[in-house]
């Protein structure tokens, strides 16, 4: 269907991806609720589990599209889960670093194999070379959008494709 009829395109675009983003955020979380852990939640301990060594609130702040405060409210929350803990770094004592828990491996790990399936699953619908276009543009967007949302301390993980391209 050609939104060309009825409304702009580029109106249309940002309305495929707000609901696009809905549907997607309403599924992981559904999935997620499966190993007793939330979206934000789960998207904390994935940067966490990231970085080399045990991050700061503000290291895993940067990396994340979540404003300090948010990130620091989730850590809280994970924290009292037992999913992470919190230390006093001992070369800077006014810096804390965060530790993932044993518990919050597992949970990271059990809820990490739901979700890869669950993408699996909603994924299948689009052949490879769709997603390489979508990953390549999506990325270009959003790296374009960063430094209007936010100021250029963001500095998000790096992704790297796992898509084994084709050689003729």
């Amino acid at each position: 269907m050609s939104p060309k009829s009825t409304i702009e395109s580029n109106w249309y675009l940002k309305v495929l991806l707000f609901q696009s983003h809905h549907l997607l955020s309403k599924l992981w979380t559904r999935e997620l609720r499966k190993s007793k852990i939330t979206l934000e939640k789960f998207a904390i301990l994935h940067e966490i589990s990231n970085f080399n060594g045990n991050p700061t609130p503000h290291a895993i702040a940067k990396a994340t599209v979540y404003e300090p405060a948010a990130v620091s409210a989730i850590i809280g929350r994970l924290e009292k889960d037992g999913f992470i803990t919190k230390h006093k770094d001992l070369k800077q004592k006014n810096m804390v670093r965060i530790e993932i828990t044993q518990q919050g491996r597992d949970v990271f790990t059990r809820a990490s194999r739901d979700v890869v399936q669950l993408n699996q699953t909603l994924l299948s619908v689009l052949p490879n070379e769709e997603k390489d276009y979508i990953i390549h543009s999506l990325s270009i967007f959003r790296d374009h959008l960063l430094p209007l949302a936010f100021d250029k301390s963001k500095k998000l993980t790096n992704y790297k494709s796992t898509s084994k391209k084709q050689v003729d």
